[in-house]
Order: C-alpha cells, then structure tokens, then sequence
C-alpha cells in the first residue's frame, strides 16, 4: 500500500491593536496587542473567562471589537494532521481555563507560545510579549466579552493548574515582507485579552478607564 504523504501545513501568528496608540507606541517598543494562532483557516486564541475554558476560536484575521488588525507572522510549517491538532486544542482547553487568566504571567500570548510549541512551530518570537509589564498598571483586562465572544462552557477538570509562562524566543516572517522582530522599535505585546469587568461599570466605563490609566502612567515624568 502507497503510504500517505507527510502533512505540511502553514502556521500564523495573528497579531491585533488594542490602543489607536499603538501606531505611535509601535515605533518605541511599547503596545497593547491580542494575539491568535491560525491554523487550517481558523484562529484560536485565550482569554479571561468566570467559568470553563479560556480557549476560544474566530474567523482568522477578523478584527473584534474595537481591535485593529497589525499583521501576521509566519511560525512555520505543522505536520499534524487535523486529529491531532484537534488532541492539541482538547488538552490546552483542560490546561488554559478562563479563571487562570493573569495579564502579564498567563495571558493570550502565554496561550499563542504553547500553542506554537505544541505545533512544533515555537516559540513565538520574543517582541510579542516584550512590555507585559505595562499590563500591570492596567486597572482591568479586556476579555472575550470585550469582543462579544463567548469562549465554550465546557468546565475544566479539577486537576486543570495553570502552567509556567514560557521564554519567547522564536523568530515569525512578516507577510508585509518584513519581520517585526528585526524593525528598529518593534512593538510588544501585553498581552490584554482576557478577564472578566467589574459588575459596576459598564463595559464603555470600564475600557475608558483602563486607557486612561495607561495613558496616565506612559506620560514622560516632568
């Protein structure tokens, strides 16, 4: 019998605005952006969630919300087949459940390296994830109901625990014809997808808030 041959499949890094700052913070190193991995057309990200898992899926490429799509990066080549890409996506959906979302140690970026790693296409390169330390002086974090989604009810197992965060290191090819990562002033990602707003605020509230803190703290000290 004539065996199979190998699958080959492409993997993107698709990277979002979340700031109309961004176009300005970009050039110095700093940014607020979400990120997704695109596979076989569909792109899977993380975010904040009270209940089940974090993991949800989108159309690729598709702003949300308010975001504003930047670019995509090319990982490489996967050769999982669509089953086991499928037993990937079932245990990072037990290991990545919404309530173990943190902005700067757990967040959708954390999500898109182990992903990516899992692919055999990672890690993700290290510009993504450069400033989430600006992430800490964001009061609240934008999740998935920031983009009207819903990620799966499904609850996780007791034993799911969120695992360490780690090192990005890869290197991602621009479809623009440039790497992102090789631009003097690269922007970084703080990885703000995730967590759920405070029942007091409405969601306009709540993201006016959160940008104006942020703007607060990246004002130069006089």
């Amino acid at each position: 019998a004539m065996s199979r041959p190998p699958v080959s499949t492409d993997v993107f890094l698709n990277v979002y605005d979340l700031h109309a700052a961004n176009d300005v913070l970009h050039q110095v190193g700093f940014g607020l952006y979400h990120t997704g991995v695109e596979v076989n057309g569909v792109e899977y990200a993380f975010g904040g969630a009270p209940s089940g898992t974090g993991v949800f899926s989108t159309t690729a490429r598709e702003p949300l919300g308010e975001s504003k799509y930047r670019e995509s990066l090319l990982l490489g080549t996967t050769k999982l087949s669509r089953s086991e890409i499928d037993d990937v996506l079932a245990e990072l959906r037990r290991v990545f459940p919404g309530n173990s979302y943190h902005l700067t140690n757990r967040n959708c970026n954390t999500f898109s390296n182990a992903f990516a790693l899992k692919l055999g296409v990672g890690p993700i390169p290290s510009w993504v994830n450069r400033t989430a330390g600006v992430g800490q002086m964001v009061s609240s974090v934008v999740g998935p109901e920031f983009f009207g989604l819903h990620p799966p009810s499904a609850t996780p197992p007791a034993d799911a625990t969120p695992s360490s965060t780690a090192a990005f290191s890869g290197a991602g090819h621009s479809l623009s014809g440039s790497s992102s990562n090789n631009t003097s002033g690269s922007g970084a990602a703080s990885g703000a997808s995730g967590a759920s707003a405070s029942a007091a605020l409405s969601p306009a509230e709540l993201r006016a808030k959160r940008l104006a803190a942020l703007e607060q703290r990246m004002k130069p000290a006089e």
